[in-house]
């Protein structure tokens, strides 16, 4: 027996001695979280500022079984939590869980409560289509209900979600709904609710070409808050950042529609609020500035909201905007060197933000993973629990069952690892020798001009698609290797034939093939499906079929290789 095996045999002793006396330590480390902590009241106020430690409130409450924390609550609680971390498939999930349960299909509210919150995650996971008719659903049950400012923050969501699917009209017509609903209400909170509606219809309007009608919103929205003003119940400084917000825009709309004097005056009305001396607040007055071409305004202000956000994490949207704000600034101030380097330092937060959210769906499919599995040990707990004495007394004997059945097992692992370790070492030195012929080809001559001729085409072809990757999408074939190097079909076919061997197709797919191979070595915890659909393939059949023909071996069996090189190192 090697060495590996035979640390794999004490560990296996240690991990049943730990399993016989896991129930007594989760019993022990429980005692550590008071029961008042275990409460929906207390969750609910925590989960806003510290989701995390809300999540691992909600995990004790469930082991311990609290009284009045049903799963359902739990469910809800869960969802609300993972919502405030922006991970929507698993506050969906949890959201889909409590639905479910008769606590929550047979008790209206709770229903509905339920139904607004899964609406939100279909929303935010621009699953549209299953979202209106989710939202439609919760329209009818708020309207039984008569939950007024419910059935109008939803039907506004579906206005959005029409305007993300670019069917604006509709978008238009819902977002109108969600306004009638409640218009004529004299709760500050539903007015403040109305003021929010009248903002996402200006922007829609306004987006789709509509000036006087975003204009005429407008008009409406300061109405509202003018009702507002008159009621007890807003905080202090709200009116006032409401009507600056609402005389910046104005004055924007105005000057896009070609009223000058309008937007002058709204402009003025916006420099009368408080709201305009604010840094925040003078951030609004951007959009209006650089199109009276006021830029040196513009890039001032703008340093004062670059400098608000220095030493902070600037890989966001917000930041985003700051940057084309300066880049819009210096075009117009026919300064082009910098318009230049701004809109480099734009490219690369763009795709800083697209390698972060990418991450970031990795990450929330890997904590649904170990959530499935946390689900399963919960339910194992009981009876793991009621088994502790048997366990006890049966562990010698059921050693010697596991050293036996564990000898048998560590001589399949070895074949299979032997197997593994050959097509692991022949896929890396396949992708060393293809990287070794790309430099030769950059260092050597060929024999003769036309050969010299036909290689630089291609190292030029290929040097475009391996920097701009377009072959990642599934849709690129031989056509588009055409429109890149100006060659007729037969002439593109005997080029990458004499250069690589393969017809243009399999060529595009070895590219494909070689993206998705540092694809697994750089994201180990990546499915199959993900790695297929990132590397350019329609479906994973399709990625099986090619990687197999490239490399001999499936991508499971090269995967698996991957993850146990370590292992392979140290057998060696």
């Amino acid at each position: 027996m090697q060495t590996t095996d035979k640390y794999a045999v004490i560990f296996l002793l240690l991990l049943l001695i730990a399993t016989a006396l896991k129930a007594e330590n989760t019993r022990d480390n429980a005692e550590a979280i008071p029961d008042s902590l275990l409460t929906e009241k207390y969750i609910t106020r925590l989960y806003l500022n510290n989701p995390d430690q809300a999540l691992h409130l909600l995990d004790e409450a469930e082991q311990r079984r609290i009284p009045n924390m049903e799963p359902f609550r739990i469910n809800l609680l869960r969802s609300m939590a993972y919502s405030q971390k922006s991970m929507h498939y698993l506050k969906e999930r949890y959201v889909r869980q409590a639905l479910a349960s008769d606590s929550v299909r047979l008790v209206p509210k709770r229903h509905l409560r339920a139904l607004s919150q899964l609406v939100m995650a279909l929303e935010q996971s621009n699953k549209y289509e299953e979202g209106i008719r989710t939202a439609e659903e919760a329209v009818t049950l708020a309207r039984q209900l008569q939950q007024s400012a419910t059935e109008s923050e939803i039907l506004s969501i579906i206005g959005r979600m029409y305007v993300g699917m670019a069917r604006t009209e509709e978008g238009i017509e819902y977002m109108t709904k969600a306004i009638n609903r409640l218009q004529n209400t004299k709760d500050v909170r539903e007015l403040a609710q109305v003021s929010t509606a009248y903002g996402d219809l200006m922007s829609t309007l306004c987006d789709d070409g509509q000036l006087q009608e975003a204009i005429e919103a407008g008009q409406q929205r300061a109405e509202i808050i003018r009702r507002m003003s008159l009621l007890p119940g807003p905080p202090p400084g709200y009116i006032d950042q409401q009507y600056g917000y609402l005389y910046s825009k104005m004055a924007y709309f105005y000057l896009l529609n070609g009223q000058v004097q309008q937007a002058e005056e709204y402009f003025n009305h916006y420099l009368a609020t408080n709201y305009a001396h604010s840094l925040a607040g003078q951030g609004e007055s951007i959009p209006y500035l650089l199109k009276k071409k006021r830029y040196r305004e513009a890039i001032e202000i703008n340093k004062k909201l670059q400098t608000l956000i220095q030493g902070q994490d600037t890989v966001n949207y917000n930041y985003l905007i700051i940057l084309d704000r300066y880049a819009q600034a210096y075009r117009g101030l026919q300064q082009y060197a910098l318009v230049d380097a701004f809109q480099q330092r734009i490219t690369a937060l763009t795709n800083s933000i697209y390698a972060r959210e990418k991450s970031s769906r990795a990450h929330e499919f890997a904590i649904i993973f170990d959530t499935q599995e946390k689900e399963a040990q919960i339910t194992r707990q009981d009876y793991q629990i009621s088994l502790q004495r048997i366990l006890l007394y049966s562990i010698s004997f059921a050693t010697v069952i596991s050293l036996i059945f564990l000898w048998i097992n560590c001589k399949n692992l070895r074949k299979i690892r032997e197997k593994n370790r050959v097509a692991f070492r022949q896929i890396d030195e396949m992708m060393a020798q293809r990287e070794r012929l790309r430099r030769a080809w950059q260092g050597e001559g060929l024999s003769s001009p036309d050969k010299e001729q036909d290689l630089h085409i291609f190292q030029k072809m290929e040097n475009t698609l391996l920097s701009e990757k377009a072959f990642l999408n599934h849709d690129y074939r031989r056509e588009n290797l055409m429109e890149l190097t100006r060659m007729n079909k037969n002439r593109l076919t005997d080029l990458i034939k004499e250069c690589t061997g393969n017809t243009p197709n399999t060529y595009i797919n070895r590219l494909r093939i070689e993206y998705a191979v540092k694809l697994m070595k750089t994201y180990p915890h990546y499915s199959i499906e993900s790695i297929a659909t990132d590397s350019g393939f329609k479906s994973k059949n399709t990625f099986y079929v090619a990687f197999r023909d490239v490399f001999g071996v499936t991508p499971n069996e090269y995967k698996k290789g991957q993850e146990n090189k370590e292992v392979m190192e140290a057998d060696e």
